[in-house]
């Protein structure tokens, strides 16, 4: 399992390593060197993993320096200018990102990996030679304060800020990760670089490569890009000891809020130990035996037996610098907080009462077990388990160490442990609410590639008439599987609205055979996950379990599909949580701005609907309704099954026989969909909203089907204009500083789609970042589009796809999608001749015809008082 991260333990050399594809080096100017191999797709990762983060601040503790330096580590070299290495990235088909902690900076790429020696060269000067200029830290600084104020919009943030700053009183995790505003703009735009230079240096990172290259070969030009980065003296850390707390502290604060709310937060945690103390993995094991999976005690009783709680988790936090926390947090409606903690107390102190069943210890070794097949199938994964393994353990392949330590803990072990350490001496309990459950308001504020993109599809048809679509792939023991059927909210009554949403959401309270509980069990039984999502198009059944357990997930499957019980009282637990999910949407400024712009891009066509429905239909939908839906499209002859992974087609086509012989119902086709209605010209819907900090802008025009050839043509033209280093974003944020995101957005649908474009700034910004993306909509069209800058675009469309089906359960959604859509299931391995075909002319003839200034959607959120 993927554990926090804290420290950098550097050796003379590292151990050697049981995994044959990875190699281990520690250059001489002490950079640790992690090489991994991994032939699954034609993508690679690079990575650079420094112990620095906000805690290491010193004298600037508050200010937000480790996350100044995360913003500003692509604004340029003595080579590339701000922007440069975006554009190279995106040019080899991939993304950039970082991000900053407590205790470490981390900044990464993801792209096609015959790319691989051009982004490394790109990535490696910016690690190195990161300009950190005056004037674009004075830039950035604006960038980072519309950031810090938008995290005062998001609970989620703010009980970490509460609770942080109530548990720690001297520590220097008290403070926000990001800084404190105030305190974030006295810092000087030269301090970031004196920072830079002083903390980013060879001897304290590991560097990390993983992907389809050559390992030898992609060691020796890790070495040759890293290894003339000068050794620096590294100053010494000085963390401070926090007092023993003695006592229950408690902490309540409120978020200001008119209307729809996303509801309260509840945090309690207790002081732990560091990541090396002996009782680790005994608390490890209680927080898993609490909240891994639905069946899994918090989940079970608080989440689906007595409803106090939308989510739940719990987590054992062991830093290798400090001692950490283990916590349990929970969203939920702020009248139920009291109940709520006394309930996960309840659940605490049976953990010190009652040993755990060997059952109990069983699923959660299964879980375990199974997460780190499934969580680590793609390169983003795999290079972050071996970032955390090398800073906290001074050796990259942990997994094996851990799980042989979680398996060897005992229902005794975790009894004393909890016993020892959740008690209410040491505890914390942090809650935020919305200012109206309090009465008040808040206070203002490649190296050889060799994985090949190739469709091996295999097809039949069970006798039932169900289509089956297979693709084996050996890359790891496991499969992923889609069930999709044509049974979304665009084929739903208006007067039914949210209906296909809740037979999605029903299928996993309880079938005819099995309770819901049974069901949770049976699915954590194996490890994997079996999850129901009900779109606007489509209802689908996504299964990703281990090889082993896969006549075991067919019977799942079957059990769930053709047995629902759609039980009245679960339907009321449902509903709520429904309701509690409109409610976020509409609390959330996208979330709220995004549903009035399907509102006037579709009129009275289904898809102006968010699948959810509304709190009146909902309430007015009963079990009956649920079933009509699901005689009515949950049946074999409207259902395609994708599968992928580790299984031959024999042992699929028996398995699936004999799991869906009783799977049957009546084929009455699927009812008709008017076509969208034409918009009569350009609209604008601009709102004011004084609960929000930060306005959102969304430009919309309406495009084309999935079926058109125009599709990939508007996807390419999204990434010219959108993304890091497209002209979108570096117009709005990098030249002019109007925004914190800029974005473009293509999307296709059944039924006619639209191009998007957005961004999300502060109010006296909205309307020069509107005026910026027309402008440069009218460049696209009107203006030249490079050789360059067109291949960088295509590359990007490529590698988004080839870097998001990793994953076996990825690669069977989208084949199950394409199949069920009428687009056929080899259509994703067409896609790389559809895009390398297209021409700069194709990409103005689409931006003329579709991005027409006259045919605008204009949809705008303003924080600020109404006028």
């Amino acid at each position: 399992m993927i554990r926090p991260l804290a420290v950098l333990i550097l050796a003379a050399a590292l151990p050697v390593c049981a995994d044959p594809s990875l190699r281990t080096e520690v250059l001489e100017n002490g950079a640790v060197v992690l090489v991994k191999e991994n032939r699954n797709m034609p993508v690679a990762t690079i990575q650079a993993w420094f112990p620095v983060g906000s805690i290491t601040e010193g004298d600037n503790l508050g200010q937000g320096l480790s996350h100044y330096v995360e913003h500003m580590i692509f604004k340029g070299t003595e080579t590339q200018a701000p922007g440069d290495f975006a554009r190279a990235v995106k040019a080899a088909g991939g993304d950039l990102n970082a991000y900053t902690s407590f205790d470490r900076t981390v900044f990464h790429c993801v792209f096609r990996s015959e790319f691989f020696d051009a982004t490394l060269a790109a990535f490696s000067d910016v690690i190195v030679n990161s300009k950190m200029d005056a004037g674009e830290a004075t830039k950035e600084k604006f960038v980072i304060v519309n950031e810090l104020k938008m995290y005062l919009d998001d609970p989620n943030r703010l009980i970490q800020y509460a609770y942080n700053e109530t548990a720690w009183r001297t520590h220097p995790c008290r403070h926000p990760i990001g800084g404190y505003v105030d305190q974030f703009t006295k810092l000087k735009p030269e301090e970031v670089g004196a920072y830079f230079r002083r903390w980013y240096v060879p001897n304290h990172v590991v560097l990390i490569a993983v992907g389809d290259f050559d390992g030898a070969a992609a060691m020796a030009k890790m070495k040759a890009a890293f290894g003339g980065w000068e050794r620096r003296p590294i100053p010494p850390i000085h963390l401070g000891v926090e007092a023993p707390q003695h006592a229950t502290r408690r902490e309540t604060r409120s978020y200001p809020v008119k209307g729809p709310t996303s509801g309260a937060r509840l945090k309690i945690g207790w002081h732990g130990m560091h990541g090396h103390h002996p009782d680790v993995p005994a608390l490890d094991m209680a927080a898993l035996v609490l909240s891994l999976g639905d069946s899994s005690r918090l989940n079970r009783v608080l989440r689906l037996e007595k409803r106090l709680v939308q989510s739940i988790s719990a987590h054992n936090d062991t830093p290798g610098r400090y001692a950490g926390h283990f916590a349990i947090s929970c969203a939920l409606d702020p009248a139920k907080l009291a109940e709520a903690e006394a309930e996960i107390l309840r659940e605490v102190e049976r953990l010190k009462t009652e040993l755990v069943s060997a059952d109990e210890m069983a699923r959660v070794r299964k879980g375990v077990e199974a997460w780190n097949v499934l969580n680590r199938q793609d390169v983003m994964s795999q290079a972050s388990a071996l970032g955390v393994s090398q800073l906290e353990y001074g050796s990259p392949d942990l997994t094996a160490v851990w799980d042989a330590k979680l398996a060897a803990v005992t229902a005794e072990q975790i009894r004393d442990a909890a016993r020892r350490y959740l008690v209410p001496e040491t505890m914390t309990v942090a809650a935020v609410v919305p200012a109206t459950a309090v009465g008040g308001e808040a206070p203002p504020d490649g190296a050889g590639t060799g994985a090949a993109f190739e469709a091996r599809i295999e097809e039949f048809t069970l006798s039932n008439g169900m289509r089956v679509v297979l693709r084996r792939n050996d890359a790891t023991p496991s499969f992923g599987m889609t069930f999709a059927f044509m049974a979304g909210s665009r084929l739903e009554p208006v007067e039914k609205q949210g209906v296909a949403n809740l037979v999605a959401e029903m299928l996993l309270r309880g079938t005819a055979r099995q309770s819901a509980a049974e069901l949770a069990a049976a699915i954590n039984g194996t490890g994997g996950t079996l999850r129901v999502i009900g779109g606007r198009n489509t209802l689908l059944l996504n299964v990703e379990m281990l090889a082993a357990d896969f006549e075991t997930a067919l019977g799942l499957a079957s059990d769930i599909l053709a047995n629902p019980s759609f039980d009245a009282k679960e339907l009321d637990g449902v509903r709520a949580n429904v309701r509690f999910q409109l409610d976020r949407m509409q609390r959330d400024t996208a979330g709220a701005t995004s549903l009035r712009f399907h509102k006037i891009l579709y009129g009275t066509h289904p898809y102006s609907r968010t699948p959810h429905g509304t709190a009146e239909s909902i309430a007015a939908l009963n079990p009956d309704d649920l079933r009509a839906f699901h005689a009515r499209f949950i049946h074999p002859k409207n259902c395609v099954v994708a599968i992928v992974g580790a299984l031959d087609a024999d042992r699929v086509r028996k398995a699936l026989e004999t799991a869906f012989a009783g799977f049957a119902g009546k084929d009455e086709g699927l009812p008709e969909v008017a076509p969208v209605a034409d918009l009569p010209g350009g609209l604008v819907d601009d709102v004011t909203d004084p609960t929000k900090n930060m306005g959102v802008a969304f430009v919309g025009f309406p495009t084309v089907t999935l079926e058109s050839g125009d599709r990939w043509i508007l996807q390419v033209a999204e990434n010219i204009l959108g993304g890091m280093g497209g002209r979108v974003w570096d117009a709005v944020r990098e030249r002019k500083g109007l925004a914190y995101s800029a974005w473009a957005s293509n999307v296709a649908m059944l039924d006619r789609g639209y191009f998007q474009l957005g961004v999300m700034a502060q109010p006296d910004n909205l309307d020069p970042a509107i005026a910026t993306i027309h402008e440069e909509i009218r460049k696209i069209v009107e203006g030249p589009i490079g050789e360059e800058e067109l291949r960088s675009a295509k590359n990007k469309v490529l590698g988004d796809n080839l870097i998001a089906l990793q994953r076996n359960a990825a690669q069977a959604q989208a084949i199950a999608l394409d199949t069920v859509y009428g687009l056929g299931p080899r259509s994703l391995f067409a896609l790389p001749g559809k895009v390398e075909t297209i021409t700069a002319e194709d990409v103005r003839r689409v931006a003329k015809q579709y991005l027409d200034p006259a045919k605008a959607v204009v949809v705008i959120t303003r924080p600020g008082e109404s006028k």
